[in-house]
């Protein structure tokens, strides 16, 4: 008798029940963690958790801790593909990352992200939608997913929100790739892209960045008229990072005409810290979530921020000097890459470092205005307009 006990299951991903289902029972998956498989001559004896039975003259296989599903799971299959439907979305999961030089994530990413084709693909149908514009990868390689395997006819357009390549674009079978600038086409090419396929319209942003940017009226609208330099300092909309300590070093450098604005966004705890911090300084002023972000970047002299790639085009837009403090690694270490070597924003590592490139602009021994003419002329504009031109068919200016 020929029998194999698979181990060391990190997750065992199986439909529950015994019978087939359908519609949305399809996406009811029974999941064990720490698993193991007993086999009897090909056919499934035992499944259970935890430690596995005891067993004299049988095969055993190491899992190595990686995810199992049955092997028929999608019969809908065409010869094209040259493989395992079962494996291919996985795989191309493997390689879509938030960083760069990430190890594997969690099977729970890709448990997460097989089980939200079907929900997604009723939803599409019950709205009715003519095209979808995706704004990050996985609901792209959902969208890749329907499309390839399951005969979904809709346009469908990928949007690059930051200046890199991300891992998993070069796998996507979309209408097209929208990208930042025209300077990253090289990068999305060398990913497998076709030259057909990708388009610089620049990262959509709220209308309201898109204006042109008037410092003295933004000033005047949040009482900051009279200031000789406003620098403003956030930290994204969850105001992560190390907010309190860079404000303290900023507020030590400012003149009795300058001002700091600290943003923490939605940490309302940070807030609070901050609020009690600075009580007694009037040069500081702290802020939580607001909704005038755009006012603010417009009335000021530097933004000193995370680099998250909405920021990044929300500054270009509103002609504001940029400044990155703290990156995470991965997507917006290149962010900070891209953008320093071709002149369109500073950065530092530190507080420490922060100290004497502000000091500089405060006494106007270094001016981050030059940084707005290099943009000027090399970023694309209006991108939201762009976008919803191609996934119309419009043809674009």
């Amino acid at each position: 008798m020929k029998r194999t006990l698979i181990t060391n299951i990190g997750m065992l991903a199986t439909p529950q029940g015994t019978s087939a289902r359908g519609g949305r029972a399809q996406g009811e998956i029974c999941i064990l963690k720490n698993a193991w498989i007993f086999i009897e001559n090909d056919v499934i004896a035992q499944v259970g958790t935890g430690t596995a039975p005891a067993a004299v003259g049988v095969q055993i296989i190491n899992a190595g801790g990686k995810l199992v599903t049955p092997g028929l799971v999608d019969a809908h299959t065409h010869l094209i593909f040259g493989g395992w439907r079962q494996n291919e979305l996985a795989l191309k999961l493997y390689g879509a990352g938030y960083r760069m030089e990430e190890k594997r994530p969690s099977p729970l990413l890709y448990e997460n992200s097989i089980r939200g084709i079907g929900p997604l693909y009723e939803a599409l149908v019950d709205l009715g939608a003519d095209a979808a514009i995706c704004v990050h990868v996985f609901p792209a390689m959902m969208m890749t997913e329907l499309r390839c395997g399951y005969g979904l006819r809709m346009p469908t357009w990928f949007v690059a929100t930051d200046f890199t390549c991300s891992p998993g674009v070069g796998e996507l079978q979309l209408d097209g790739i929208c990208i930042p600038h025209p300077a990253l086409t090289p990068e999305f090419l060398a990913a497998g892209l076709p030259a057909q396929r990708i388009f610089p319209t620049g990262i959509p942003i709220r209308r309201q960045f898109c204006q042109t940017p008037d410092r003295d009226a933004a000033r005047r609208q949040l009482e900051l008229e009279g200031c000789r330099h406003v620098f403003t300092l956030a930290c994204g909309s969850m105001g992560a990072g190390p907010l309190r300590s860079t404000a303290a070093c900023i507020a030590g450098l400012l003149g009795p005409e300058d001002r700091l604005v600290a943003v923490c966004g939605s940490n309302q705890r940070m807030h609070r810290q901050m609020i009690d911090d600075f009580v007694d300084n009037p040069r500081v002023r702290v802020l939580g979530f607001t909704e005038q972000m755009c006012a603010y970047m417009q009335a000021s002299d530097l933004l000193i921020s995370k680099a998250g790639g909405l920021t990044t085009a929300e500054a270009v837009a509103s002609r504001t000097p940029l400044l990155y403090l703290n990156a995470v690694p991965g997507c917006e270490s290149r962010n900070i890459d891209f953008m320093t070597s071709r002149g369109y924003a500073l950065a530092v590592e530190s507080d420490e470092e922060l100290k004497p490139l502000l000091s500089g602009v405060i006494s106007g021994a270094i001016d981050p205005t030059a940084m707005l003419r290099r943009r000027e002329e090399e970023f694309p504009r209006n991108a939201a307009a762009a976008i919803c031109d191609l996934a119309c068919g419009a043809p674009t200016e």
